[in-house]
């Protein structure tokens, strides 16, 4: 049973927005939210023609009086958008998006696409929201595909599911997460990242990122039709395309290591951040950015703009299994600046010597988004002494 991705072809422009269909493919394209009224089509124009024909014209006082101008913009930007239904929630077997491949398929799933054009930013939501979705959903992929040197960031701002099996808790209604796809495509032997159900108030992270340019999410809801009705109203949410270069360190990476950066005066100031940012941090990480200023010239200025670090509940951060830990030198045998932990926003450190070493811990078990922070080297006459009568930095409290 495949998992299908949905059909970009090969010929698609993003300039031109048109493209040929092969003979094999019988698919129709949506508009994301539903907002366009499919019953004011021409009844002898297909979906796939009327938005094509749509996105062919230059002038927009071509256009349908009943289709407004802002969903031009709106087409441009999201209807590279192909399903195998549009009528319906669930995928009709004889429409299903066949192409060549190892795979047999046997089921299809309902595909929405959004598609970044540089940037691109907007909303998505699942079927019917914010009135009750159906059960018996069997497959709805929404598949956020980015430019090259991009990530997708999905963020919830509703969330409304069946919540897990009390005897298992396992998720009977879900929608699963894909964020490490090198490709925009899964198959039902890849493993999710995330599986969702429940409410806000349930949900431990609202914001997801991308490794790369492609994340996925999995729509399904596994009730028996038999089983007595009940009332969820899904989900809705943000997504943006965010440029991949502005979550790289601007240090000099150490060789071997997965997460270790040096940092000197040959660039004063600059950025870094905890391994993986804007995603979550691994599991069992052992990172150290150490900050080699000037002999005798000055000190250095750390920022943190934004602190994810998972506390435990911990009444002190040197109690906790993931934290970060800064000293005022080269090492960790040098003075102990603070412990940082739980979430924080502009943090802020400096130390009394021109070199400065941060360690960043975590364990085995959960995992956050970590840091994000800024350094400047400094002229002594410039910076100020911190203060050590507190090195440990008390937690604060976690979504």
């Amino acid at each position: 049973m495949l998992l299908t991705h949905c059909f970009i072809p090969d010929n698609f422009s993003p300039d031109v927005m048109t493209f040929d269909m092969p003979a094999h493919v019988s698919s129709h394209c949506v508009i994301p939210d539903n907002q366009y009224d499919i019953a004011d089509m021409p009844a002898h124009v297909s979906v796939v023609s009327f938005l094509i024909t749509s996105l062919r014209r230059d002038d927009i006082a071509d256009m349908p009086a009943h289709m407004p101008p802002l969903w031009y913009f709106g087409l441009i930007q999201l209807a590279h958008v192909i399903t195998v239904n549009y009528a319906t929630i669930n995928p009709d077997k004889d429409n299903c998006i066949n192409y060549e491949s190892d795979y047999h398929v046997d089921r299809a799933c309902e595909c929405i696409v959004y598609q970044s054009l540089g940037g691109t930013e907007g909303r998505f939501n699942s079927p019917n929201f914010p009135q009750f979705y159906s059960k018996g959903i069997e497959c709805i992929l929404f598949t956020f595909i980015g430019d090259v040197g991009e990530l997708v960031e999905i963020k919830f701002t509703d969330f409304d599911m069946m919540y897990p099996d009390a005897n298992n808790n396992t998720c009977k209604d879900y929608l699963r997460l894909f964020l490490k796809l090198n490709r925009p495509e899964i198959n039902e032997n890849m493993q999710h990242n995330y599986e969702l159900c429940g409410s806000m108030s349930t949900l431990q992270q609202k914001t997801f990122y991308s490794k790369d340019r492609s994340l996925i999410m999995e729509f399904q809801t596994t009730r028996p039709l038999s089983q007595q009705l009940t009332f969820f109203k899904g989900f809705r949410g943000f997504f943006r395309f965010l440029d991949a270069r502005q979550f790289v360190s601007d240090g000099v990476k150490q060789s071997g290591t997965m997460c270790s950066w040096d940092f000197s005066t040959s660039k004063l100031s600059g950025k870094f951040f905890s391994p993986l940012y804007p995603q979550n941090y691994p599991s069992h990480s052992k990172c150290q950015y150490t900050f080699y200023g000037q002999p005798n010239e000055g000190t250095v200025y750390i920022q943190f703009q934004n602190l994810q670090i998972y506390d435990e509940g911990v009444d002190s951060c040197s109690k906790s299994s993931d934290r970060i830990a800064i000293y005022d030198g080269m090492n960790s045998s040098q003075p102990l600046i603070k412990y940082l932990c739980g979430i924080k926003n502009q943090e802020e450190v400096k130390s009394t010597t021109p070199y400065l070493y941060i360690e960043f811990l975590s364990d085995g078990r959960n995992q956050r988004q970590g840091f994000a922070a800024n350094y400047t080297f400094q002229h002594k006459s410039h910076s100020n002494s911190p203060s050590y009568s507190n090195p440990d930095y008390s937690t604060t409290t976690s979504e």
